[in-house]
Order: structure tokens, then C-alpha cells, then sequence
């Protein structure tokens, strides 16, 4: 974990010696996700997003490369009802990535710019909050289950910790 991060600032350092324009980014991030099966009362959750910004190369034509800490997340709620018994699971699913994009950055006209490229993101943690309600009444859960570390080597986990795309 420690050489990842001495690499992405090495990376940062490198581009920033370098660049032409260098800033930071902070925004919002709604997340979201995908599976093979069927979620009922699936819900994005917000996260919030904050890194560095360097470009090299004129304006034209640019390489733009950041480093990101981004938090993902979303939220799963479930209810069942058998024999007049109401039966429902919660559970918010939080992850924490480093993402680095490097994009190529070309200007179209104006103040408008197209960016194109790839991304790689980790998952450097993640932790799962459930709950479990009959009736509306909560029952007691052990604590390795209420609150789950993700990624412990003591739990299959479905989720990986490596994420890319363009």
C-alpha cells in the first residue's frame, strides 16, 4: 500500500515538474452499481471526490493526468413479507479508491475541450453497515456482521479492489 502511494505521488511530482497548468479538483461523486441478479431497493450514495490536477503540452493538444481520492458507494434495502410478518435487510456498502486518469485533452472551439483516456482506480478499503428489522424491530447482530471490513481475508468478498476503463 505504502509503494502504490509513493508511485502516485512520484507520478504527480513528475507531471507536475513539467506542467504547464497544475491545480486540485474537489466535487461529489454519485456511484453506483451493477450485478448479475436482481437488486430490489437498490440506492446511489453520494461520496465525495478530491485530488491533483497537472497538464503538460500546449493548450491545443494536452496530456492531463490526476490523482483522486474518491469515496463510492450505494446502499441495498430489501423487505419481505411472510405470514403478516414484516422481514427487511439494510445494508450501505462504502468504498474508498485512488483513481488516475490520464487523458489526452483537446481543444474543440472555445472554451470547449474533449478529454479521452484511460483510468485505473483501487479500492483501498471498504466497509458494509447491516441491519436486520422484524416487524420494524431491530434484531442483534454480531458486530463482525453489522460493521464489515470488506476486504478482510476472514470474509469472500464479491467485490474486487482494482477498477479500469476509458
Amino acid at each position: 500500500m505504502k509503494k502504490l502511494f509513493l508511485l502516485t505521488v512520484a507520478v504527480i511530482f513528475a507531471f507536475s515538474m513539467n506542467a504547464q497548468r497544475f491545480g486540485a479538483r474537489l466535487g461529489g461523486s454519485f456511484a453506483d452499481m451493477r450485478s448479475t441478479f436482481e437488486q430490489d431497493g437498490k440506492k446511489i450514495a453520494p461520496g465525495m471526490q478530491i485530488g491533483l490536477v497537472g497538464e503538460i503540452g500546449p493548450e491545443m493538444f494536452s496530456i492531463h493526468a490526476e490523482a483522486n481520492f474518491a469515496q463510492k458507494g450505494f446502499n441495498i434495502r430489501t423487505e419481505e413479507t411472510i405470514s403478516d410478518v414484516l422481514y427487511e435487510s439494510k445494508s450501505n456498502i462504502d468504498f474508498n479508491y485512488l483513481e488516475v486518469p490520464v487523458l489526452v485533452k483537446v481543444k474543440v472551439f472555445g472554451p470547449m475541450y474533449l478529454y479521452a483516456g484511460p483510468y485505473f482506480g483501487f479500492a483501498f478499503n471498504g466497509k458494509a453497515k447491516n441491519e436486520y428489522l422484524i416487524d420494524g424491530v431491530a434484531e442483534d447482530l454480531p458486530d463482525d456482521y453489522a460493521r464489515q471490513n470488506i476486504f478482510d481475508d476472514d470474509y469472500p468478498t464479491p467485490y474486487k479492489r482494482s477498477d479500469f476503463g476509458a
